[in-house]
């Protein structure tokens, strides 16, 4: 299992504590060991040969010491399977619903034992959402929109929905004659809890040739008839490629010290076994770039490794034509952008739905040349404002004027139609 198996398997248990109603501090401990988890460098399941190290990890205390072994011993975690027994996993999807939080799928599970999107869409649909504490009209309509906008631009599967229909589609290129190969790739293969897209590898002899792969093509842009429905979403979606072989090393230039090269350098004082000047701080620039090799990982994150490793991988003279080539690239590209001017343009809103005055608005303007004057005060002097918050219709002209305002976001969701209009008359 690696980290970032790991790392999911924390995040969901953290959430599902939350749906449970548990303390606060426990779940913070579940998310901050998942996240550090996460950006860790070393397989974890390697550095729990020796648990002192896993303990080093800031997150990471003896009580999540003993579930990390109990999770790379047994593939599970049982807090997390007795809260899946309670809650269906299905709870998870609702979590990555605009405006359905912990407390309220709990709200919903405990008036209806409903935990899935379409039973709450249906709820939606009878008014059933607004007949529950600290729930109205309102709040039903935006829950039926982000469904909808949920279903149409981040709808994801469960796996197990996921690979039923993958199995029709298999089924139907077999029939194919010339294709040896179907193998199914992306988050289905990875065996991921949600998949988004079926993506699925298909090799044979009917590729090899320009009549062949168009052949291929036309077949399968005829699509089955389970897929029907889904022929314009699937339309143009179809590709042949060729088989590469994979450079088994990730060239990476860096030009500043920023997450896993940070990580390290912290531990050690050097980066893929680089030594570095003492004292440098996060996102530092370094005094020169740097070629810092890692892994290609098959599953979850690259692993940074030294210059002698990713030459025992791709050997010494091609391993210096890669490192030449990308410092050169990141060289030119830097002295590129060094030519370039970016403008500062700050936004700034003011109040929590306060109606902000002229007064304010120059204040805030104030404020911001100040902050950016400190990192660069020449910039301070190209600094456009786009000033932000509640702005009444007589105040707009005003507000407006000032030498300093570029433009305004104005009003909110409950501005009215006529005010508005008043506004951009005013304007």
């Amino acid at each position: 299992m690696d980290n970032k198996a790991i790392a999911n398997i924390l995040y969901e248990t953290a959430d599902l504590l939350e749906i449970d109603g548990q303390d606060s501090f426990r779940i913070r401990s579940y998310r901050n060991a998942a996240q550090a988890i996460e950006n860790c460098s070393q397989q974890i399941k390697t550095l729990m040969e020796d648990p002192k190290q896993v303990l080093a990890i800031p997150g990471i205390g003896k009580s999540m010491l003993r579930n990390l072994q109990e999770l790379l011993q047994g593939g599970k975690l049982s807090i997390q399977t007795e809260l899946l027994e309670k809650y269906h996993p299905s709870m998870l999807q609702l979590l990555k619903i605009q405006g359905l939080g912990p407390k309220t799928i709990a709200l919903i599970w405990s008036a209806y034992k409903i935990c899935d999107i379409d039973g709450v869409e249906k709820l939606a649909r009878e008014g059933k959402i607004r007949e529950l504490p600290r729930m109205g009209e309102k709040h039903e309509t935006k829950l039926l929109k982000a469904i909808e906008d949920y279903r149409r631009i981040g709808g994801r599967f469960l796996i197990d929905a996921a690979e039923l229909e993958a199995e029709k589609l298999t089924a139907y290129l077999e029939k194919y004659p010339g294709i040896d190969k179907i193998t199914p790739a992306g988050s289905l293969r990875r065996g991921r809890e949600t998949v988004g897209d079926l993506d699925i590898l298909v090799t044979g002899s009917a590729c090899a040739s320009e009549e062949g792969r168009q052949k291929a093509i036309a077949y399968v842009a005829q699509y089955p008839p389970p897929l029907q429905k889904y022929a314009d979403q699937l339309r143009g979606r179809s590709m042949i490629v060729a088989r590469a072989d994979m450079f088994p090393v990730e060239c990476v230039v860096r030009g500043y010290i920023s997450g896993s090269a940070w990580k390290e350098y912290k531990g050690t004082g050097r980066v893929c076994g680089i030594e570095l000047p003492k004292g440098l701080q996060e996102s530092d620039r370094l005094p020169e770039p740097i070629f810092t090799p890692s892994t290609k990982a098959t599953s979850g994150h690259d692993l940074n490794i030294d210059l002698d490793a990713a030459a025992s991988l791709v050997g010494s003279e091609v391993l210096a034509r890669a490192s030449a080539m990308c410092l050169d690239l990141f060289t030119r590209a830097s002295e590129r952008l060094a030519e370039l001017t970016i403008a500062y343009e700050p936004i700034w809103a003011i109040g929590s739905g306060k109606v902000a005055t002229p007064e304010q608005a120059q204040e805030a303007i104030a404020f911001i040349r100040a902050l950016v004057a400190d990192r660069d005060r020449d910039a301070a002097e190209r600094v456009r404002v786009l000033y932000g918050g509640s702005v009444k219709p007589e105040n707009a002209a005003e507000l407006l004027a000032l030498p300093d305002v570029d433009g305004a976001l104005v009003g909110g969701a409950s501005l009215e139609a006529d005010s508005f209009a008043q506004i951009v008359t005013a304007a």
